[in-house]
């Protein structure tokens, strides 16, 4: 099985960022060909299977070059109009498998969720997913509202996947905090623009 990440890839390091890792290195333990394309503006150093394209026409020339069975689109945030043509674009690649992973909470409650419909631009380009998944219950039904059928929407609950760190030690304090606590549970909210 070939495997082609789509997403936000670090730097900067954030949840989406450290998922789309994880999956990564998870799926190159288990021996699968995993590459990931970043799909933002920050740029880091290309090798190892990943891409920092510098253009719209640089990632669809990737798309169409590299070699992949699944494509996975990983988002959080607001779905945009540049979103959006991506996820439609990864799911008119032939004979591949489209998967979305939605990743914002915050999006079912926003002004755009609360308009989700089939008839709409974005519930045609949802349905076209092979398979989407959720991270909360709110985003299964957003996705059921824009006509996505509940055989092709599943919800994965928050879980731990190990994570290397590549910062800097912690503080004395914060090290024998997290020493002497198990488990420990981290939370990060607010990091992104709304």
């Amino acid at each position: 099985m070939r495997v082609l990440l789509l997403g936000p890839y670090p730097p900067p390091h954030g949840g989406v960022q450290s998922n789309l890792v994880s999956i990564h290195e998870l799926l190159r333990k288990k021996a699968f060909s995993s590459q990931v394309i970043n799909i933002t503006r920050s740029r880091g150093t290309e090798g190892d299977g990943v891409f920092y394209p510098k253009s719209w026409f640089q990632l669809l020339i990737l798309l169409l070059r590299l070699r992949y069975d699944i494509i996975h689109l990983h988002i959080g945030g607001n779905v945009t109009p540049r979103l959006l043509a991506l996820s439609l674009v990864c799911c008119l690649m032939p004979r591949r498998t489209a998967v979305l992973t939605f990743h914002s909470g915050g999006y079912p409650a926003s002004k755009e969720g609360r308009s989700a419909r089939p008839w709409s631009l974005r519930g045609f380009v949802f349905r076209r997913f092979d398979r989407i998944i959720g991270v909360n219950r709110e985003i299964v039904e957003l996705f059921h509202r824009f006509g996505v059928p509940e055989e092709r929407v599943r919800l994965i609950l928050p879980h731990s996947l190990p994570v290397a760190l590549t910062a800097q030690a912690l503080p004395e304090r914060l090290d024998g905090f997290f020493r002497s606590h198990r488990p420990v549970l981290l939370t990060v909210g607010g990091l992104e623009p709304e």
